[in-house]
């Protein structure tokens, strides 16, 4: 973690937003994988606040960054660990609409939301729907 931090230090002292962006995606990921969600959610909830967009058309600004699309993803899964299943499925949706399936960051969103969908399937007893999952996402990974 003193490695994150000095690089942090670096990152912001020469303002590399896309940088910045990346790391805090890494502590998300990092947070989620020691089990800590709700400083997870917090480094998501940080990340989707930051002011790195891109220019699209006609003066509009999106953030359509990887590491934009890992806290959405992070945001879902955290949403389904607490069986909130409909919100969830709205911030997929979200990805969804902002990353369609054949775009660039497509197949993270896509991998998530079969994580989310075999995770609930276990939880509900439906064993016959987790093969069909199983093989949708070796698909993916594909």
């Amino acid at each position: 973690m003193d490695a994150l931090k000095d690089s942090d230090l670096l990152h912001w002292k020469h303002s590399l937003l896309e940088l910045i962006d990346i790391r805090i995606a890494q502590k998300t990921a990092i947070w989620r994988l020691y089990g800590r969600s709700t400083m997870a959610l917090h480094q998501a909830q940080m990340l989707l606040s930051m002011n790195s967009l891109e220019l699209l058309n006609a003066g509009v600004h999106q953030n359509n960054t990887e590491s934009f699309a890992f806290a959405l993803c992070h945001l879902a899964e955290f949403h389904a660990e607490q069986s909130c299943f409909v919100a969830a499925g709205e911030v997929l949706k979200h990805l969804k609409d902002r990353f369609p399936p054949n775009s660039q960051h497509a197949q993270k969103w896509m991998l998530w939301d079969q994580k989310i969908q075999f995770d609930r399937a276990l939880n509900e007893g439906k064993f016959i729907g987790l093969i069909h999952l199983l093989q949708e996402s070796q698909r993916l990974m594909a």
